[in-house]
């Protein structure tokens, strides 16, 4: 007989664990409260990238002349962007549901809950679903901080700034994360003067700090004013506007605003299911799962943001495959390295691995760092981009400890850095492969041979 899965969320892990388990013969049924797709599709990856696409259009028409080409008039359009953000959502949506048709998978709308180990309830309706399998990937929701106001009504968190209702003449972002840098940068390209309070010394925390220092470098060009090492003490209304209390350097500031953004980071709805009365174990607010997907319940198996990690949507899909073939009697670990981390703004930044400082901490003097600026790259030259870098970290044996890329359209070419680690090719591997010319991919073997000592293009190290 074949086995009776049931999913519950039907976001960037649901989804394609449910197709997963339908190519592997198991009866489907996928419970979502709201739109499958999740906030990946609806509320995050897809509707922010359209959004910054159009901004990304905006500067290349407001840079035009120096190509040559005349343009004269350029402003911006906020119904039309948000109509090519709806457009591109809908056509994402409407080809999901039909994948999911097609492979047979049984949607039901409502919000699933586990009452016993192999039973889920739909809260709505009361109706049951037996299971010789669940798979929870119920996902993640915007954070909210500990500060008085935060829940204020000027005050609006990712999944409201989407709906670019308005372009506000002053935002105040709190976050300098990749949420809250793709925000800044698509609100001050609208018009906002927009200010980034961060509490960490370094923007994108978590990330190579010359990825930091080049992102906040070039925002800051951008006339988007960064502080850093920046605790939010309060925001407050203040006679229709809303003001950003703030210490810096042990002084108290403040920025006024018409809006603020929260952009903290995201919280895993796990708790939402009251998993633990059913005996699966949650951990500082996620679930706790094996390399196997698996939770401390026998068959019941979760994926994605719910179980915490780096909380990627890319990384989501790849553990819900994983989660439904060992929900369907397979024997698949996941592999979280490498796992690539991109960021949309422009220039773009990505990176796999190791920073230079945790690499430099892990082996020591063994560290070798090969670095290929931007600006010299052939084709960045004849796009007309100056910003960003390419560097390689390698470890004692020529081994591919992290990559770090910033420029245009980096997030594209960060894929051969992922396929090399995880086919074991060395720094000299890397190095020695034919990029094409011109491209800015270039820029990735010319760091690796950088590392080496061998970098053509680059003077002499003194």
């Amino acid at each position: 007989m074949n086995p009776e899965v049931v999913i519950i969320g039907g976001g960037p892990a649901g989804y394609p664990a449910a197709i997963r388990a339908a190519q592997r013969g198991a009866r489907v049924t996928l419970v979502e409260h709201d739109r499958v797709g999740g906030t990946c599709l609806h509320w995050g990856c897809i509707p922010t990238k359209a959004l910054l696409e159009g901004v990304h259009r905006l500067h290349a028409a407001q840079e035009a002349k120096r190509f040559g080409v005349v343009v004269s008039e350029v402003s911006s359009d906020l119904e039309t962007l948000r109509k090519h953000r709806d457009a591109t959502v809908k056509a994402q949506f409407t080809g999901l549901e039909g994948l999911l048709k097609a492979h047979g998978i049984n949607i039901v709308s409502g919000f699933g809950e586990l009452v016993e180990p192999h039973v889920v309830r739909v809260r709505e309706t009361g109706d049951t679903l037996t299971a010789s399998a669940i798979i929870v990937a119920v996902g993640s929701e915007s954070s909210l901080i500990p500060v008085p106001g935060a829940d204020g009504p000027g005050v609006m968190n990712s999944d409201q700034a989407i709906l670019l209702e308005n372009v506000p003449e002053k935002l105040a972002v709190v976050g300098g994360g990749y949420i809250g840098l793709e925000f800044s940068q698509l609100y001050a390209a609208l018009g906002s003067r927009v200010t980034v309070v961060e509490m960490m010394p370094q923007a994108v925390p978590g990330e190579d700090p010359d990825v930091a220092a080049a992102l906040t470098a070039v925002l800051r060009k951008q006339k988007i004013d960064i502080h850093l090492s920046a605790t939010v003490e309060a925001i407050e209304e203040r006679g229709g506007e809303v003001a950003l209390v703030y210490s810096e350097n042990g002084e108290r500031k403040e920025v006024t605003a018409q809006r603020v953004l929260l952009a903290v980071g995201r919280r895993s709805r796990a708790s939402q299911l009251g998993l633990e009365r059913i005996g699966v174990r949650i951990e500082r607010g996620f679930i706790a799962v094996n390399e196997r997907m698996e939770t401390t319940v026998p068959g019941i198996f979760a994926a994605g943001d719910c179980v915490g990690g780096l909380m990627l949507a890319h990384s989501a899909t790849r553990e819900g495959e994983v989660a439904a073939a060992n929900a369907t009697g397979g024997e698949e670990t996941m592999n979280n390295d490498p796992v690539p981390r991109c960021l949309y703004t422009e220039p773009e930044a990505a990176s796999i691995g190791l920073t230079e400082p945790r690499a430099r901490e892990l082996h020591g003097e063994a560290v070798r760092v090969g670095r290929y600026p931007v600006m010299p790259n052939g084709r960045a030259r004849a796009m007309g981009c100056r910003d960003g870098f390419a560097k390689v970290i390698t470890g004692m044996y020529g081994e591919i400890l992290g990559v770090h890329l910033v420029g245009p359209r980096v997030t594209e070419t960060i894929g051969a850095a992922v396929m090399a680690v995880r086919m074991e090719a060395t720094v000299q591997d890397l190095a020695s492969s034919i990029f094409p010319h011109p491209t800015i991919s270039e820029i990735l073997s010319e760091a690796a041979a950088d590392a080496l000592g061998e970098c053509v293009h680059l003077p002499p190290r003194k």
